[in-house]
């Protein structure tokens, strides 16, 4: 529709989600990119891409809490 690719949109989503959670943003963390590998592969694929970021355990905290209320 108005030109924007999704990796723009994903980008906005996770600024706002930053600004809500009051943190710098998602961080690359090897131990749960393996994990994802290993999870897209017991379903019998791959991830999409490789490199993800991750937010800490107590950002999705956080986030469950402002979703939640």
């Amino acid at each position: 529709g108005s030109g924007t690719k999704s990796n723009d949109k994903t980008v906005i989503a996770v600024n706002r989600i930053n600004k809500l959670l009051g943190v710098e943003g998602p961080e690359a963390k090897k131990s749960l990119e393996k994990a994802l590998d290993l999870y897209c592969e017991s379903l019998g694929g791959e991830p999409v891409r490789k490199n993800h970021l991750f937010w800490r355990r107590d950002c999705i905290t956080k986030l469950t809490r402002l979703l939640t209320k």
